[in-house]
């Protein structure tokens, strides 16, 4: 749903490439998938509050405050300016024919 998304996405270290919290629906699959050890008061605090922003009984914009913290606690929060910039060359050519 729209208004459960972020007004910025939040971007992280996954095993293999980075990936992006754009709103509540992704932060719940993060934190699933969050390992069972790591899990502590950090991790209990971020998930309250996302199931209180779901039933809007949180502010989203506090959400996300508190993930971006977690994340950047964690060793895993990318600076998007840090991130590889995949744009094409600026060239309008038209690849598939006349």
């Amino acid at each position: 749903m729209a208004s459960d998304r972020f007004d910025r996405s939040i971007y992280f270290q996954g095993k293999l490439f980075i990936e992006e919290l754009a709103g509540l629906d992704d932060v719940f699959a993060f934190l699933d998938a969050w390992p069972e050890e790591r899990r502590g008061f950090a991790y209990e605090a971020v998930l309250k509050a996302c199931r209180e922003a779901d039933r809007k009984r949180f502010p989203l914009s506090a959400v996300r405050d508190l993930v971006r913290a977690f994340v950047d606690a964690a060793g895993i929060l990318v600076d998007v300016h840090d991130a590889p910039n995949f744009e094409f060359p600026g060239d309008d050519r038209n690849v598939s024919g006349p």
